[in-house]
């Protein structure tokens, strides 16, 4: 038997371990005990048929988090996603592009010193300080997302303060503190800028 097999215990049983597993975050190795070989064989050999049919991670796997998996890949999935895989992968691109972490209040500070005295940096002082005040000035800038920039320009509609807000996320994006910029938006066709 590959992976698992019986073994003959000194009250004449034999015991079948099927190797550590994860449930609920506690570890386990689950047994079974049977009272004859043949028994106990047999068991084995429906067990590998088992892994052999559904794969070593889903045996491995904790059947509360696959049932999670499988909610959450349909939820997606309904909202118009390729799924739970791609969204994902997604994450852990964006993650990994992240280089450097900041509150969102830090980060401004750092981009309008370095425009120095200007009426540029005055106005970005007050436009992005707007939305600053509205995303919260405790908030890393990494949790400035497409969908939270939605709703600040759904709730302040200025095209000039998108600009504005957009240079200092870009700047923030070259840096590594954001992994895109989230104020970035597809021009529709035939849309003039």
């Amino acid at each position: 038997m590959g992976g698992i097999g019986p073994r003959q215990l000194p009250d004449g049983k034999w015991r079948v371990s099927l190797g550590v597993s994860w449930e609920n975050g506690k570890r386990k190795n689950p047994r079974r005990i049977f009272s004859n070989n043949a028994d106990a064989l047999q068991f084995c050999r429906d067990e590998e048929a088992y892994r052999d049919t559904h794969g070593q991670i889903t045996a491995k796997a904790d059947g509360g988090e696959v049932a999670r998996w499988l909610e959450l890949d349909a939820e997606l999935k309904a909202a118009g996603t390729k799924g739970l895989q791609s969204v994902g992968e997604k994450a852990l691109q964006d993650a990994k592009a992240i280089h450097k972490t900041a509150t969102a209040a830090h980060c401004l500070e750092l981009y309008l010193r370095g425009m120095g005295k200007s009426v540029y940096a005055d106005d970005s002082r007050n436009r992005c300080g707007r939305f600053l005040r509205w995303f919260g000035l405790g908030r890393r800038i990494s949790e400035a997302t497409p969908a939270v920039m939605t709703a600040y320009f759904t709730d302040f509609p200025d095209k000039t303060g998108r600009r504005t807000i957009s240079a200092w996320c870009s700047w923030a994006e070259e840096l590594g503190y954001l992994p895109a910029n989230p104020c970035a938006r597809k021009r529709t066709r035939g849309e003039v800028r």
